[in-house]
């Protein structure tokens, strides 16, 4: 894969950045066309649609899900469901630290003073103090900064490392994988997984020297976590009960009581949508009940590569789902996604 370094703009009021996503606007916008990727379609909309202004993925984190919307369930081959029961969900984790993620990233970048502001299912940026300026009108924040860049995902979102200030690189510079390597600790990306504020997340795109250095700083923050179990400061890692497991009595237990793996309640997220439909019931009045996790990879039970054991294997073989428990049997950063 080939990176380029992009210089530009980050962007945050009238926005709803999150610990994982921001909006950037590249200084040089011809440069996104030295990404080689299958989904230059998605992106070229999502680029005229905001008139330039990206939102910008972070690579190799998972942020605390503060606004995912699971697709609308799938009805069964010969059944036509009330219309009711076939609507898309918006789902959150509990919120305190997914919100102090996000805080911290931006205040990584030099924004601060963030007041957020919630319209219907929206949260967004209402208020920042960027450069030094209480700034409150959309598009009216740039905050100088520069991303690294080798691809674009489905949803049109390029995946990044995200950098503050500026560089003595100049706008466009190829970068190696070696380059990569020594300059991870310096990215966003470092930072908010050595504070415990997110979570790894690795595709087979992300370069081994990378995902050295991410684990290292996955492995400080759960080390810190386990010495100070009672500390009140922020980490996932405190919280997390992806390892032990999690029974889930109702909804709410994801929503508001436990944290685990966002790649993981996002699946769940969707399998109790579908789980609810196959039950006759809408995600709504099924909230307060146990969610089986039957079929629970049948929409998708991906290939993914576990570091420690040099295997390759399926999600099955690491994540167990019995009646309604759920539990990893390796950490997050153990695992390589490979589809």
């Amino acid at each position: 894969m080939k990176y380029t370094l992009i210089k530009g703009n980050y962007h945050v009021v009238g926005q709803s950045p999150d610990a994982d996503s921001i909006k950037f606007r590249a200084d040089n916008p011809a440069l996104w066309e030295a990404i080689d990727t299958e989904n230059r379609a998605a992106f070229t909309q999502n680029f005229t649609a905001e008139a330039g202004v990206i939102t910008v993925r972070l690579e190799g984190v998972d942020a605390l899900e503060t606004h995912y919307t699971a697709p609308a369930p799938t009805p069964a081959p010969g059944t036509n469901p009330p219309a009711e029961l076939l609507k898309a969900g918006s789902y959150s984790q509990p919120s305190s630290l997914g919100r102090l993620s996000a805080d911290k990233f931006l205040e990584f970048l030099g924004i601060t003073g963030v007041k957020w502001r919630t319209f219907g299912k929206s949260v967004y940026v209402a208020e920042a103090t960027v450069n030094g300026a209480v700034v409150k009108t959309k598009l009216a924040d740039p905050l100088p900064g520069y991303i690294v860049t080798g691809d674009i995902e489905k949803n049109g979102r390029p995946v990044a490392w995200s950098f503050k200030g500026t560089t003595p690189l100049a706008d466009g510079t190829a970068i190696t994988r070696a380059q990569l390597g020594e300059m991870v600790k310096g990215s966003a990306n470092h930072h908010l997984i050595r504070q415990g504020l997110v979570y790894p997340f690795y595709f087979m795109t992300l370069p081994a020297v990378a995902r050295a250095e991410l684990t290292k700083a996955a492995k400080a923050a759960q080390q810190a976590a386990a010495k100070s179990p009672t500390a009140t400061t922020p980490n996932v890692w405190r919280m997390d009960q992806t390892l032990t497991g999690v029974t889930l009595s109702s909804l709410r237990v994801l929503t508001e009581e436990r944290a685990i793996f966002p790649y993981l309640f996002r699946k769940l997220a969707k399998h109790y949508q579908q789980a609810a439909l196959r039950r006759g019931l809408s995600a709504v009045s099924a909230a307060n009940e146990s969610i089986p996790l039957e079929g629970f990879f049948n929409d998708a039970n991906p290939h993914i590569f576990v570091v420690s054991e040099q295997d390759f294997l399926r999600l099955d073989d690491v994540v167990e789902a019995k009646g309604n428990t759920i539990k990893m049997r390796v950490p997050p950063y153990d695992v390589v996604f490979l589809s």
